[in-house]
């Protein structure tokens, strides 16, 4: 079980979390769970923090970084791509799967843009801003 945590302080926001990550029910892996997307706007920063299926995270945020590196710096447009990001993954991915067995993930996702900043909840489809998490 990943633990994860986001405050939202009046100059920044913090995430944590820990670092194992669990293979088949029994192994545990070092796996470093906050991960900055490296995107080509100096505008904008975002990092995540996931829980949940580990391959899945990893597409969910791989998209999440390709879509936020064609957009302008701004904090709805980042909100709304993430958004769609998230949608697009599931749309593709869901399908594959009978109702029981679709891949989870919970996100939390620092945003910093030439606007302002946000803490997004994502319990994966769905997606909010959250004051604390």
């Amino acid at each position: 079980m990943t633990i994860g945590a986001g405050v939202v302080a009046s100059d920044g926001i913090v995430l944590a979390a820990d670092s194992q990550e669990t293979l088949d029910d029994y192994l545990k892996l070092f796996k470093p769970k906050v991960v900055e997307l490296s995107l080509a706007s100096s505008g904008l920063k975002c990092v995540v923090v996931g829980s949940g299926d580990g391959p899945f995270i990893d597409m969910l945020t791989e998209r999440i970084a390709y879509l936020l590196d064609a957009i302008d710096p701004y904090l709805e447009n980042a909100k709304d791509t993430i958004h769609q990001a998230i949608i697009e993954i599931c749309q593709r991915i869901f399908p594959l799967y009978a109702t029981h067995e679709k891949p989870q993930a919970h996100l939390l996702i620092g945003v910093r843009a030439d606007d302002g900043m946000a803490l997004l909840d994502a319990s994966v489809p769905l997606l909010s801003t959250a004051e604390q998490c």
